[in-house]
């Protein structure tokens, strides 16, 4: 882009103009929130996690979580289901267990 701005041009007056931008701002569950129209639909899940990484640091990661959800899928988010049992009988006497 000869602007350089990329996929972000007119956010910046969009931000300013406040309504739904501002509500979304100081929202306590931004990670999670929907963006304001139209930037939902034009934003990738990466340009996103730059905007709330600029807005509130410190919800970085868990805006992260949602990058990777939307990229790799749910299956790399999510903690296999433990079974003691199972990793008990797979270890040896010689072998720790590290969790």
């Amino acid at each position: 882009e000869k602007s350089g701005e990329g996929g972000f041009e007119g956010l910046l007056e969009a931000i300013a103009a406040g309504g739904a931008w501002e509500q979304f701002c100081c929202s306590e569950a931004m990670y999670s929130e929907v963006f304001p129209q139209p930037w939902d639909k034009k934003l990738t899940a990466f340009q996103k996690m730059i905007i709330v990484k600029s807005l509130r640091e410190n919800f970085f990661t868990l805006v992260a979580r949602n990058v990777v959800s939307a990229e790799l899928g749910g299956l790399f988010i999510e903690s296999p289901p433990f079974d003691l049992a199972a990793c008990f009988s797979d270890s040896v006497s010689t072998t720790p267990l590290i969790f």
